[in-house]
């Protein structure tokens, strides 16, 4: 879902491990059909919460998996008595739509510049 190339997945995949049970950090599987379809993180601390990642497999893309995983988090975080909750997308991208949606606001844009 995340796009990156076969030759880092066993590192990617390392890494991530790690994040399992570290303290603050949820980890959020969407299945379809019994496969893993979409993944989502959020990390809390105190009453700060960060939805921290996402993404869904390709071929589950349009199933409004982004949106469900997005909602359970929000619920989930105020749950636990999170007051601040953000996030960040790419400007007008799916996830930003979605996060509009879930009645997140745009707090800024960040500008990547380069040289022609």
């Amino acid at each position: 879902g995340w796009g990156f190339p076969p030759t880092i997945h066993e590192g990617a995949k390392g890494n991530m491990r790690g994040w399992l049970g570290l303290p603050g950090w949820r980890l959020y599987l969407a299945e379809v059909e019994g496969r893993p379809a979409a993944a989502a993180i959020l990390f809390l601390d105190g009453e700060a919460g960060y939805l921290a990642d996402a993404c869904v497999h390709p071929a589950y893309r349009g199933q409004r998996l982004h949106a469900a995983l997005l909602r359970h988090r929000q619920h989930e975080a105020m749950r636990l008595g999170v007051s601040l909750l953000c996030s960040q997308a790419t400007f007008n991208s799916t996830s930003h739509r979605n996060m509009e949606l879930a009645g997140f606001r745009l707090l800024h844009t960040q500008a990547e510049w380069s040289a022609r």
